[in-house]
């Protein structure tokens, strides 16, 4: 029994493209678990640099806190020395009143004892 030499050719050219959709299937599996491996990469560089940004917010919300109490600390020390010092002003006013009161009696006084 003879082969016919279209039927040969025909075999081959079934054979190569069978051979070649499976090299081209093979390449495609690879080349998508490159992918997903470079995605988990990926995602661990995010998930990385979202907990750096994260400590890093952390911190300067503790800071900013830091800031504020002392902040907030030394405005009512400020405060509270302030009003300590408009009493004794409000003190010294009445007394330089009252002195000057004194001298302006006296003052008259003694004008009336002149004359």
């Amino acid at each position: 029994m003879e082969l016919d030499p279209a039927v040969i050719a025909a075999a081959i050219v079934t054979v190569i493209v069978a051979f070649s959709g499976a090299t081209v299937a093979i390449i495609n599996a690879r080349a998508a678990a490159a992918e997903r491996l470079e995605a988990k990469a990926s995602r661990a560089r995010l998930e990385e640099t979202s907990h750096n940004v994260e400590r890093k917010t952390d911190t300067i919300i503790e800071k900013a806190v830091e800031i504020h109490t002392l902040t907030n600390s030394n405005l009512s020390k400020v405060t509270e020395s302030l009003n300590v010092a408009l009493t004794e002003i409000e003190g010294l006013k009445r007394l330089v009143e009252s002195l000057t009161k004194a001298k302006d009696i006296a003052d008259n006084l003694a004008k009336g004892r002149k004359s």
